[in-house]
């Protein structure tokens, strides 16, 4: 990733100034070339002229003088003479001159000062370099009482490649007279445009300052070399102004530096960060979801940056780890092809075409060829066998879509009727149907008159839920055409034309659950073992990264790689079963259910970080490894039920002389407890209860 740095704004001006004073030079380093003269008329001066390019990167020359004092003369600056403008442009980003412009503020500027000795003052900007032009070509005439101040624009492309520069010689041309008589001057500047590319050293440099490299992993003499030049590096890619020479010597440099690298002897970690470059190489954007990539190349960074704490064992582990990672990514399916199959045919009555009609399903996964037939016979009904019918078949996620209205709504699903007019029929009838009565469709018996009818269809009912399942309806869309208003008698043909729904469900639930499975790092198992898992694992993959897989696909890479997991071999003589075991009691259990289930969390995650090096572990510390587990899990206090919405009251009735006065009842809504309700009555006049 490119470093971030800021482009300083400049602004290159041409600026003309006809005054009667003579200009002062601009002092050293101000960033600014100029040229600039004074035009004499019969040993009058007549005014100074001075045109200027600011904020050049690069400025090789101060000043060019030269003046006019001939009267009908012309004089012109030599090429050589002129001071140059350059302007560094990094290739990635400038590439016209309105970029340069929008990032370096690239403009010309030309202001002319008023003098009393001329009557007419004109300017012009030109240059002769192909594919560049200005925005004041032709003389343009200036007031002598008012002067002018513009910008003026040049137009053309910058450098495309690095080291590639483009020179544009450039004239200001400067015309004044007085009473016929003029002199006509041109002063040059020359802009100098050199490209740059370092974004191949800023990738280089991003990716050394994400790795972190330590120096304790290294020999000092071949870190040292390093660390110079990766410091060299990152001062090339501040200078604004750099020649591609430069750039080029410090990616090399580099590049030879990083794989000059010697590890120290104690723990090589040569391995790990070429499965770290392995992982920055793929793009994330491609894959359903690249997060365990990510987790593991943070984990193993974080690893280096505690070097002195690890050893030989977990470094190699967390580059196992990245490829475990790497190994289990989904490619993201492409697109679903709009595919479709159809049904048409055309009716005839005595030998005179009545119409065409066709029965479409869009967006199937697969299809078949289309069938054409005709009917020529009056007074007759013709259907389509069966087993001629072309085949729409959808393959579907049963996790995903359950319904008819779920595959229209993601594949597309619609059956579509269509049928032409034609003056020979005026009555156009059609309905479908599926042959199965748990399966209706939408929109039957429509009929249109003269202008013919088009309308999407649906299915309704259940979809297979089951992956294997499978369900095949044949639709019939029958067609009547007739004359004289009317569908009776011989005068009119029913024709039938069907077309089959292959509807196949799959199921890639256990699939991605053996995918998912946790397993230990690589130095738990043997090399044979651990690479079957591999082996097993990639043919696991693809089949998940299959958009329309067949469920007989699927079991065989489940079957395959679930076995492939119970035949890892332990490599060393540890038994984990009891960790495992305590492992799971853990992952049982849902955190929000207690106070406080970071202790549990805790003591997970250390004995997960001690398996990465097991080699240097005993059979006593797995044991308290397991024993710190249950421990944290009898600590776990459960959260208290939330108050219940009980509620517990007094009740009494007031009597006076044997009649009811009124009720009373005081209540406690949501008390934690409740207790029996008490009544009492009050019978008696004047008294008191």
């Amino acid at each position: 990733m490119k470093n971030s740095r800021r482009i300083l704004s400049v602004v290159l001006s041409f600026v003309l100034l006809l005054g009667c004073l003579p200009l002062t030079a601009a002092e050293a380093g101000s960033l600014s070339c100029y040229t600039e003269g004074n035009h004499h008329w019969s040993g009058v001066a007549l005014g100074g002229a001075r045109l200027t390019a600011f904020g050049a990167d690069e400025v090789s020359k101060e000043s060019a003088d030269f003046s006019t004092d001939v009267t009908y003369q012309t004089r012109e600056m030599n090429v050589a003479d002129a001071p140059v403008a350059t302007y560094y442009t990094e290739v990635n980003t400038v590439r016209t001159l309105s970029d340069l412009t929008s990032q370096k503020g690239f403009k010309m500027n030309i202001r002319v000062t008023n003098n009393a000795y001329c009557t007419v003052m004109r300017y012009l900007l030109s240059t002769n370099v192909s594919g560049y032009s200005t925005s004041v070509s032709s003389l343009r005439s200036i007031s002598p009482s008012v002067g002018n101040n513009e910008d003026i624009y040049v137009y053309g492309p910058a450098p495309t490649a690095g080291g590639q520069t483009i020179e544009i010689p450039m004239t200001m041309w400067t015309y004044i007279s007085q009473g016929g008589q003029y002199i006509y001057a041109g002063y040059k500047v020359v802009l100098r445009l050199v490209g740059y590319d370092n974004a191949a050293l800023q990738r280089l440099v991003s990716d050394e300052d994400v790795k972190a490299r330590p120096a304790a992993a290294y020999t000092a003499e071949s870190y040292g070399a390093y660390a110079t030049a990766l410091a060299a590096a990152k001062t090339q890619l501040a200078d604004g102004t750099p020649a591609q020479t430069d750039i080029d010597e410090a990616f090399d440099a580099l590049s030879g530096a990083v794989s000059a690298l010697v590890p120290d002897g104690a723990i090589d970690v040569s391995d790990l960060y070429a499965a770290v470059d392995e992982a920055n190489a793929l793009n994330a954007g491609d894959y359903a979801d690249f997060s365990g990539v990510t987790a593991a190349v943070s984990a193993a960074l974080n690893e280096i940056g505690n070097l002195a704490a690890s050893s030989q064992e977990r470094v190699d582990n967390f580059a196992a780890a990245i490829r475990l990672a790497i190994a289990k990514l989904t490619v993201k399916p492409a697109a679903a092809a709009n595919l479709s199959v159809k049904v048409e045919g055309t009716h005839h009555w005595s030998g005179v075409a009545m119409g065409g009609f066709r029965l479409s399903a869009f967006g199937a996964d697969e299809a078949t060829a289309d069938y054409n037939f005709s009917s020529d016979v009056q007074a007759m009904t013709r259907e389509m066998d069966a087993a001629n019918a072309p085949v729409a078949t959808y393959i579907y996620d049963v996790n995903q879509i359950r319904t008819f209205a779920d595959l229209a709504s993601q594949k597309g699903f619609r059956l579509n009727y269509a049928v032409t007019n034609t003056s020979y029929a005026d009555i156009m009838n059609y309905f479908i149907t599926t042959g199965n009565s748990s399966y209706p469709t939408s929109a039957q018996n429509q009929i249109s008159v003269g202008s013919g009818y088009s309308a999407n269809q649906t299915v309704n009912g259940t979809l297979p839920s089951v992956g294997g399942q499978e369900l095949v309806l044949t639709l019939t869309c029958w067609t009547d055409i007739a004359q004289q208003s009317t569908i009776s008698g011989n005068r009119y043909i029913h024709a039938g034309a069907k077309l089959k729904l292959r509807l196949v469900p799959f199921d890639k639930s256990a699939l991605q659950t053996a995918i998912n499975t946790e397993i230990y790092p690589k130095s738990f198992y043997t090399e044979d073992s651990y690479n079957a898992y591999l082996e097993a694992l990639a043919a696991a993959v693809a089949v998940n990264g299959d958009a329309t897989p067949l469920q007989s696909e699927i079991d065989p890479a489940t079957d395959a790689l679930n076995e492939a997991i119970a035949n890892l071999t332990p490599a060393g003589t540890l038994d984990l079963s009891d960790l495992e075991a305590a492992v799971a009691e853990a992952e049982a259990l849902r955190a929000e259910d207690y106070v406080e289930f970071s202790g549990v969390t805790a003591a997970v995650a250390n004995a997960e970080d001690a398996l990465l090096g097991a080699g240097s572990q005993t059979q006593e510390d797995i044991d308290n490894l397991a024993s710190a587990i249950r421990l944290a899990i009898r600590k776990l206090v459960v959260k208290p039920a939330a108050a219940a919405g009980s509620s517990v009251s007094v009740t009494g009735n007031q009597n006076w002389t044997n009649v009811a006065a009124g009720t009373c009842r005081l209540t406690a809504f949501g008390a934690d407890e409740v207790t029996a309700s008490y009544t009492y009555g009050n019978g008696n006049s004047v008294l008191t209860r």
